[in-house]
């Protein structure tokens, strides 16, 4: 009778402590102390030297535009030269002094060769403006991994916390019972047992969260280190279940900004072939000059004179030694690279798509069975204690089935993170990534 007291003493402190577990994992949601992810998301574009850089170049691409349409523009240009000469010979000898202003105006009517290399300089523009494009979703979603990993890792480390804590409690009960000659030593070895490994777990669980926490921080700057406003996975589920792979890649294929950095790198490639065959085009300008001067050949002085020449300069290539043929060949071959280049960059981003999708709906399968795994994890886990109250199982059984709780909700948000990580492997691919998307997410 006073084993089953004892037992059913025993039976109570598990319900209670469980029942705080379940309620504690239960009302795990926003963490509004932190930062958001939103806030994040700012410092990022704020610190992140490669973007710094990126945006660098876009601003180099765009004033090198500039530089050559100002060849097709007026080329105006004034002189002036004052002389003070002094003249002395056997003869006669005088001093006086003179002035020469002119102006002049050149202005290119048809050069192929310029309007060409701005042709490849504003594609040039476009291949960095894009790689940019595609430098923020890549640094995004990074982050939104990393950040995901440090909610993991938090999550991870409280339900170890708690598991630690409760074993530990269990343990005391089982110690006193064992000191009482209630129960045998297997029960207290195996409880000891457990309560070691969970120690070890908890030291695994938070070296895991100071690495997710310190990989977070490379992505913001030492600005972000402070506490992180934490979202519950369970509560975002994208539904996508109606799309499938034809929606996905027609998306991918008109906004991805990888697909249109290859593409524009492919016109790049078409503005050189054309540049380089420029060679063979002949040029034609204009040129239009005023001169007034008083000063004669060899300095001397003269009556004031003026003069006005309007030229038009025509100048056509005969032969230039074979360079242009080469150079062509050679653009020839920077064309065919970037177009294998764009249809091998298309094939792999298809396959991330259909890839991410797969993953995406078997983890959502998945993800249905571990939370009616969890469930019935739980429903196992009270049989064991009413189990337990009537003295037909040990304190093994009930250790066991509250590993196998445990175990259950972890696979849960395992499975709950997966899914995010190839929802957002899908979408970085069509430049969706963007603050509203990352609202959604905190908001669940």
């Amino acid at each position: 009778m006073r084993v089953f007291k004892q037992a059913v003493h025993l039976t109570g402190v598990l319900a209670l402590l469980l029942s705080f577990n379940t309620n504690a994992t239960t009302a795990m949601g926003l963490n509004g102390d932190g930062r958001t992810l939103e806030e994040l998301h700012a410092l990022m574009l704020e610190f992140d030297p490669e973007l710094k850089l990126a945006e660098t170049r876009v601003q180099k691409a765009r004033d090198s535009v500039d530089v050559y349409k100002s060849q097709l523009l007026p080329q105006i240009s004034l002189t002036s030269q004052l002389n003070t000469t002094r003249y002395d010979s056997d003869v006669a000898g005088y001093r006086y002094t003179g002035e020469r202003n002119s102006i002049a105006l050149n202005q290119v009517i048809f050069d192929k060769k310029v309007s060409s290399a701005i042709d490849q300089a504003e594609f040039e523009q476009l291949v960095v403006e894009s790689q940019l494009d595609a430098m923020r979703q890549e640094r995004l979603a990074l982050l939104v991994e990393r950040y995901l990993n440090l909610v993991k890792a938090q999550y991870d480390l409280n339900t170890v916390e708690e598991e630690f804590e409760l074993l530990t409690r269990i343990g005391d009960q089982v110690r006193s019972l064992y000191e009482k000659k209630l129960i045998s030593v297997v029960d207290l070895t195996n409880s000891e047992a457990r309560i070691a490994q969970a120690a070890a777990n908890l030291t695994g669980a938070r070296a895991k969260f100071e690495i997710a926490q310190e990989t977070l921080f490379e992505s913001v700057g030492a600005s972000a280190y402070g506490p992180i406003n934490t979202i519950n996975l369970l509560e975002f589920s994208p539904a996508i279940e109606e799309t499938g792979y034809e929606y996905w890649s027609d998306l991918a294929l008109n906004f991805s900004p990888v697909l249109k950095t290859k593409t524009f790198q492919v016109k790049r490639a078409e503005a050189a072939l054309a540049q380089a065959e420029s060679e063979h085009y002949p040029k034609l300008g204009l040129q239009a000059s005023h001169q007034r001067t008083n000063i004669g050949s060899e300095f001397s002085r003269t009556t004031s004179n003026s003069a006005s020449v309007l030229s038009l300069n025509l100048s056509v290539p005969i032969y230039l030694g074979g360079s242009t043929r080469a150079k062509t060949r050679v653009q020839e071959s920077e064309l065919a690279i970037a177009q294998e280049e764009l249809r091998f960059t298309q094939m792999q981003v298809m396959r991330e798509i259909r890839t991410a999708l797969i993953d995406f709906k078997s983890t959502r399968s998945s993800q249905e069975a571990a939370l009616a795994s969890a469930e019935t994890a739980k429903m196992a886990r009270l049989a064991a204690e009413k189990s337990f109250e009537f003295g037909v199982v040990d304190t093994g059984a009930v250790l066991e089935r509250i590993a196998d709780q445990y175990s259950a909700e972890r696979n849960s948000i395992e499975l709950a993170y997966r899914l995010i990580l190839s929802y957002f492997k899908l979408i970085k691919h069509t430049a969706s990534i963007d603050d509203d998307l990352l609202a959604a997410i905190s908001k669940g």
